[in-house]
């Protein structure tokens, strides 16, 4: 009779529990159930003293929080709606990362492959396939005269590399700090040519003479006159780096865009060196057989640009991974530096040397 009057006495204290006519009290780690009108305590259970009942713990199961990547489920929707980070709880459920796809910092490195419009150059080397006679070897527009090295350069593709780092100033992710290096190397194209002759063909570097107003050559290579080389070798590169500051101006779940602002600097710089090494081979000619000449004409160009740079960036990611789309506009200060530089060695059988400065161009 006692064995079922306690069974009946919990069945009576369960009932009215879950009727909502109870109270639940805890002190220390000893819980007790009160009804009114009857007096039962449980027996003691042991728990951990940051629990409560008003604040349950989580149950995961390891192997279904292992298949997530990078995403998974908060604590509980109460502590997202209490972050500021977020505009609503249901994309934040969505959206928040592990520590290990969310950071502070990030750096990345690209790979440039680019086009450019190329460099105009003058006629810089001309030959004849025949011999035509001395006058007009080599002359633009006389007789067979071929054009080595004419019009535009450097227009094939270039490859470069651009390292880019940055750090978020707020624990919400809406200003950053933000720094980028790139270089752009030479065309594909660029010219590092010679071309050598004993004779023929004939081989000439052709110009404008401004004392007579008409077209003119240097030969390089003429039977019986001279025999030599030339080269043409042209050069170019680019590199540019700024620093921005970054701001949120649009977010939702996986999407957002930023405001971009700050310094830009960039410096694009090209060239183009002519080179000749002539040997007399005229017996009868002012010049003794086996002196040398070596003639050398240097051209550089330098652009400089200082100013601000704005713009707009917008990033779409899923899980670790991110797609990030610019577009920016720099405004500033332009200043071009142009070089002209040359010179011109003669050599003696004997050995004495005369030097000179400037060379054909």
């Amino acid at each position: 009779m006692q064995r079922r009057a306690l069974m009946a006495g919990l069945a009576v204290v369960i009932v009215v529990y879950s009727l909502g006519l109870g109270r639940q009290t805890a002190v220390g780690n000893d819980f007790s159930l009160v009804v009114p009108g009857v007096s039962t305590e449980l027996p003691s259970v042991l728990v951990p003293d940051s629990a409560t009942l008003e604040d349950p713990q989580p149950v995961r199961d390891p192997e279904w929080t292992a298949s997530l990547d990078c995403e998974v489920f908060p604590e509980s929707v109460a502590d997202v709606d209490s972050q500021a980070c977020y505009d609503s709880s249901s994309c934040a459920v969505q959206s928040i990362r592990q520590p290990s796809c969310r950071r502070d910092w990030w750096f990345t490195t690209d790979y440039l492959l680019m086009w450019t419009n190329g460099n105009s150059v003058p006629p810089l080397v001309s030959s004849n396939p025949s011999l035509p006679p001395r006058p007009i070897a080599g002359v633009i527009g006389q007789g067979d005269t071929q054009l080595l090295v004419d019009g535009t350069l450097d227009r094939g593709a270039r490859s470069g590399v651009a390292f880019s780092g940055g750090y978020w100033l707020d624990e919400c992710h809406d200003w950053a700090v933000e720094a980028t290096w790139w270089y752009l190397g030479g065309a594909s194209d660029e010219l590092n040519d010679t071309w050598s002759s004993q004779g023929v063909p004939v081989l000439a570097r052709p110009f404008f003479n401004v004392g007579s107003g008409q077209e003119d050559s240097q030969l390089v290579a003429y039977q019986d006159l001279v025999a030599g080389a030339v080269q043409v070798d042209t050069h170019s590169h680019l590199r540019s780096a700024e620093i921005l500051l970054r701001a949120k101006w649009l977010e939702s779940c996986q999407r957002r865009v930023d405001f971009v602002g700050g310094y830009r600097y960039l410096r694009f710089r090209e060239g183009v060196v002519v080179s000749e090494a002539l040997a007399s081979t005229d017996p009868d000619g002012p010049i003794a057989i086996g002196t040398t000449i070596d003639v050398q004409d240097i051209f550089r160009t330098s652009n400089s640009f200082h100013g601000a740079v704005l713009g707009l960036e917008a990033g779409l990611d899923h899980d670790c991974f991110e797609f990030d789309v610019a577009a920016k506009l720099g405004m500033g200060n332009m200043r071009r530096r142009v070089s002209i530089d040359g010179g011109t060695l003669v050599t003696v059988p004997t050995g004495g040397q005369a030097q000179s400065v400037g060379g054909l161009l």
